[in-house]
């Protein structure tokens, strides 16, 4: 499951919020990751220094996964990573959202559907939002 910030509907430079849980949904992990065109890949040394009190796990046959996100400690993160982590809280963005199923050997994430209308292609807001606001997102849908 994942979260993209983007300026567009389109994934493509985007920083992204994301959880996995392995295939026998036993254990599992957030992640900050960046959509860099077609290519998603997580960034380690940000996840590790900006991400606390993180919480993934299956519940009930779903997935439940919680964490902060401390932007304040960009500066010490790796200076290649850096301008890829946007200051979320500064402009509006389209939401993109996917979900999708990882390697049961491996662990790794597998690419989501690319056919519209199949439960695993990305979803995305209809206009920008703030996370400086409190809102209810009712109008998303497939490109």
């Amino acid at each position: 499951m994942a979260f993209g910030f983007s300026e567009d509907r389109v994934m493509g430079d985007d920083t992204v919020l994301e959880c996995i849980i392995d295939a026998n949904g036993e254990s599992g992990e957030a992640y900050i990751s960046f959509n860099d065109d077609k290519t998603n890949f997580q960034l380690l040394d940000s996840s590790q220094k900006l991400l606390k009190n993180k919480q993934t796990l299956l519940k009930d046959g779903k997935m439940v996964c919680s964490f902060e996100l401390d932007l304040n400690e960009k500066d010490k993160v790796n200076k290649d990573e850096q301008p890829m982590i946007y200051d979320l809280e500064s402009a509006y963005w389209m939401l993109l959202f996917a979900t999708g199923l990882t390697n049961p050997d491996t662990g790794e994430k597998l690419i989501h559907n690319l056919d519209e209308g199949d439960e695993f292609y990305p979803w995305s807001t209809k206009k920008r939002v703030s996370l400086k606001e409190i809102i209810s997102v009712k109008n998303m849908g497939q490109s």
